[in-house]
């Protein structure tokens, strides 16, 4: 508050206080009074703890303030005399008019005495409690008591004194009362030797005499760095002001600054760097403030303060990019941190400051980071992501710069890692985008496949590896390679039935009884001889190497058809172009393309016949898939050809065009947020209000008006969310408009008496159901006839569940003994003003669809006319909240058939996903599914619930 605020202002605001939950009952009034009259001091203590308890919860305690007077106010008892000042503080001092109370006068002497008592810890809370006093009358008379403790012996004492006068001078605008304070406090500073008191007095300086604090730092300016920690914040604090209240200084105090950096203390480099990056532009003094916000993220070991570091080199980073690019080397050595999140939001810094002068030193750290997390056996989940998120980063440069697509060979050697899907994505990127790396690539590749053991990450491999072959030994390694991992399949021999047996042992009855069975002696239990057989193809088969048996075949054998479809048609491909090749003979050519087909027989055998490990038969789509391949070696045609060899690379081009310019678009949109401009009417700038958009290095305390502030206007009026409680028959009527607050939902409760009696005690009884707890209780009020009044009721919500707020009005009626209940509507909290359309990448989204718990599948029923399935897809968006991850390229054409993905994010953190699946049916409805997954419950059936609540129209 401004320290020309009057005592009549003052008197306008009411202190707040915290609700103190007592889970035993208050004994009566009677008892307390006895207990305050009677009771020894411990029982004197214990009921006026009760008092100021229930005082604290609403119910007024002024008619007990005369008998604590009287029994309790001339107690030595020290923790009586504490507990004494908070009722003291806690209850009302003036009357309806203003005046102070006479009973209030009572204490001035009891006051001043405990001001000159010989224990300074009865004095220093007596001080406290003056801080928090902001009536003249009481303050008046204890002046020169205050002040004569600030030559107090103890430093305890000292400090608060200090405290009081400036509560006095500069709080409560009683400047009148202490007109010598400035005075008084530039003296004291002189001669004061203790830290924290010269830390109060110099913030007193600041605030109501700015020349005598800066004529008290040029003093001591040589000196700044010799202080402790405490002073030396303050000094920082002054030092802002004076750089722009003084410019032609300024070079002087940044010096001052600058000595500062190596102070031991955190919070002073963190406070110095952040100064001096809001005070200076020069490369010099950002480079400075920048290397102190690494140290700080090197040397602490709490992950908040690691956060927020971050938080201002990000800040540095949009505000000064080509300084910041040379500060990059040392950014990454946060990189030695432990935690996760840290080096992700590390690696999202470094990969924006990225530049053609230390691309290469970059990634050899991130090369060393890669091999080095590799080796770690333990917490080898963590290390995996992180691993994959080294990856991603990788991937991102090498769209600006062409030279580090060399590590993506590197990275190859490590495909069949848990980070192996990142690794192949990074490399069916690189390998469109950089046509002269396809060698190198396709080498590399073809070595490792058989090191790949995920399905995902073999699929994307043979794309690549049928998509861009083209040489003759890069179709004939690929083929070879293929068939190599899938040996499994190839070895597995086909069942005989019993004629071809028949003819078999016909022929070579004699072979075959050697070959299949092998006579051995046994002793029996009774001493004879016995024989038994062997067959030697099953000790074949065990005897094979536990690496074949692992092998990426025995995916398709464990029942992965769809592996065996990618397979073909990979294959497929490497068949066409290898009978296009000149310079092979044609019988060599059908010798390979009868082999390809072979082992695609072998994928339907399989699928068909139940040989697969887990007993699942092939669908019909796979087979038809798998036939149609078989169909283009046998009779292939010019358009079929084109169809596999031309079409489906032209549309990974597409999606990676199309991605490159979604990300183009989202750099406009964050180059046209940073164009900001101040006009006549721009906003005052108030850091409480502005949430993201909040500058840590130009916002200045006493300077409203820096910077603009851009606030989202409220498009739907606040009356759409005013909720009747009550019926108008009732004796009170209740309604409440529900408005959201961040984190807090807030109640504003119009409650009408619509009787012609006075209303006594009337109490607003609320409770919850789910995470919502009531912040504070609402006090009793007295309604006159046809009287209103307004109450304001928080509930902090804590989570995404839907809740419920319940409850009464209780009330007393003039003239009748009983009390009367109203029972309110219940209100319930809409969640969707706490979830917001998110955005996530496709590995992202897979990784989370596999981590998430809970499902919620939602079955589409639409029969509006005209309605088609985009329509639906938008209306679904904007019922739900959420955002679309399908570029809108893939949704558009004409399909009777349409699926996408869907992201949201709570205010709380928590992240929501959803597949939309549906088609048109002949009759013009819309069937499908939506299936919603998140880590809890709350907000998968909160989502599910406004979807099939909503009612369904045309966006």
């Amino acid at each position: 508050m401004s320290g020309t605020a009057s005592s009549s202002t003052q008197k306008s605001f009411k202190p707040c206080y915290q609700i103190v939950f007592y889970e035993k009952q208050h004994p009566s009034k009677k008892e307390i009074v006895d207990m305050l009259e009677n009771g020894s001091d411990e029982k004197k203590y214990e009921a006026l703890k009760h008092v100021v308890w229930q005082h604290m919860g609403g119910e007024k305690q002024d008619q007990l303030l005369m008998t604590v007077v009287k029994y309790v106010l001339s107690s030595t008892f020290k923790p009586l005399k504490k507990l004494l000042l908070y009722f003291w503080e806690n209850v009302e001092k003036t009357d309806e008019n203003g005046e102070l109370l006479p009973q209030m006068m009572l204490i001035c002497s009891h006051l001043r005495n405990d001001l000159t008592h010989p224990n300074e810890y009865v004095v220093g809370c007596t001080l406290r409690f003056l801080c928090k006093v902001g009536e003249r009358e009481i303050l008046e008379p204890l002046i020169p008591p205050i002040v004569q403790n600030l030559e107090h012996r103890h430093s305890y004492v000292r400090r608060q004194a200090i405290l009081t006068i400036y509560s006095i001078y500069y709080s409560h605008g009683f400047k009148h009362l202490i007109p010598e304070a400035p005075d008084l406090i530039y003296e004291f500073l002189q001669t004061e030797t203790d830290a924290t008191s010269k830390r109060n007095a110099f913030v007193m300086l600041q605030d109501c005499a700015p020349d005598k604090a800066s004529k008290y730092l040029r003093s001591i300016i040589d000196e700044v760095p010799k202080t402790g920690h405490l002073f030396q914040l303050e000094l920082l604090r002054l030092l802002k002001k004076m750089c722009s209240m003084y410019p032609s200084e300024k070079s002087k105090y940044l010096r001052v600054i600058a000595s500062l950096m190596n102070s031991k203390s955190s919070a002073v480099l963190y406070q110095c760097a952040t100064t001096l990056a809001s005070l200076s532009n020069s490369p010099i003094a950002i480079q400075s403030a920048a290397s102190c916000f690494v140290k700080l993220i090197i040397t602490q070991s709490d992950t908040n303060v690691k956060l927020i570091v971050l938080d201002r080199i990000i800040d540095l980073q949009k505000r000064f990019p080509f300084v910041m690019q040379k500060m990059v080397m040392d950014i990454l050595r946060a990189l030695q941190t432990t935690d996760l999140d840290i080096k992700k939001k590390v690696l999202n810094v470094a990969a924006e400051l990225i530049s053609l002068r230390n691309v290469d030193d970059v990634m050899t750290i991130l090369k060393k980071e890669f091999l080095e997390s590799h080796s770690k056996p333990v917490e080898q989940k963590k290390e995996g992501e992180y691993r994959r998120h080294i990856v991603r980063f990788i991937s991102k440069c090498s769209a600006k710069f062409p030279q580090v697509g060399e590590y993506g060979l590197l990275l190859l050697n490590y495909v069949g890692d848990s980070s192996g899907y990142d690794i192949i994505s990074f490399v069916r990127e690189l390998v469109e985008l950089n046509p002269e790396m396809h060698d190198k690539i396709l080498e590399r590749l073809t070595q490792n496949l058989t090191l790949i053991t995920d399905a995902l990450v073999f699929r994307i491999a043979l794309w690549i590896l049928g998509t861009f072959a083209e040489t003759k030994q890069q179709v004939v390694d690929s083929i070879e390679g293929i068939k190599h991992s899938l040996r499994d399949v190839m070895l597995q021999k086909p069942p005989q039935d019993e004629e071809t047996i028949e003819d078999t042992v016909s022929l070579s009855s004699v072979g075959t009884a050697e070959t299949t069975s092998r006579p051995s002696a046994l002793v029996g239990a009774d001493g004879t001889y016995q024989s038994q057989s062997h067959d030697a193809n099953e000790s074949r088969k065990n005897k094979r190497p536990k690496e074949i048996r692992n092998s990426v075949g025995t995916l398709i054998q464990e029942g992965n058809f769809f592996l065996a479809t990618v397979a073909s048609t990979t294959l497929t491909k490497l068949a066409l172009k290898y009978k296009s090749l000149a310079d092979i003979p044609a019988d060599t050519k059908n010798k390979v393309v009868g082999e390809i087909m072979m082992l695609m027989c072998a994928f339907v055998r399989i699928g068909t016949s139940g040989e697969s490990a887990t007993k699942v038969t092939m669908d019909d789509d796979t087979i038809s898939r798998i036939k149609l391949c078989l169909r283009v070696l046998l009779r292939p045609t010019k358009k079929l050809e084109e169809l596999f060899l031309d079409h489906t690379r032209e549309a990974y081009a597409k999606i990676l065009k199309e991605k490159q310019g979604q990300a183009e678009k989202r750099r406009e949109m964050e180059r046209k947020e940073k164009l900001a401009s101040n006009q006549a009417d721009t906003l005052i700038n108030i850091s409480h209000l502005k949430g993201s958009k909040y500058d840590a290095f130009h916002f200045e305390e006493d300077d409203l008006l820096e910077g603009a502030a851009t606030f989202q206007t409220e498009e739907k009026s606040s009356l759409h969310r005013v909720v009747q409680l009550t019926g108008f028959s009732d004796p009170v009527y209740a309604e409440a408009s529900v408005s959201v607050q961040q984190y807090d939902v807030v109640l504003d409760i119009m409650i009408v008496n619509t009787t012609r009696k006075t209303l006594q005690n009337v109490a607003l009884e609320l409770a919850t159901i789910g995470d919502l707890k009531l912040v504070e209780r609402p006090q009793t009020y007295v309604l006159a006839p046809l009287g209103r009044q307004n109450m304001r009721v928080t509930v902090k919500v804590s989570s995404t569940e839907t809740g419920v707020i319940f409850g009464n009005i209780v009330f007393d009626q003039t003239g009748s003994g009983s009390t009367s209940y109203v029972v309110l509507n219940d209100v319930h909290i809409d969640i969707m003003d706490y979830i917001h359309p998110s955005t996530c990448s496709d590995i992202k989204f897979r990784n989370m669809w596999q981590e998430f718990e809970w499902e919620n599948k939602i079955p589409i029923g639409c029969n509006v006319p005209g309605m088609e399935l985009r329509d639906y897809l938008k209306y679904l968006l904007q019922v739900s909240h959420m955002g679309c991850l399908t570029p809108i390229n893939a949704l558009s054409g004409d399909c009777e058939f349409l699926s996408a993905n869907l992201c949201a994010k709570s205010a709380f953190g928590e992240d929501a996903l959803a597949n939309v699946s549906m088609e048109k049916t002949s009759t013009g409805a819309i069937e499908g599914f939506i299936r919603i997954r998140s880590k809890t419950q709350g907000i998968a059936l909160s989502l599910g619930t406004q979807i099939t609540t909503h009612p369904i129209s045309k966006p």
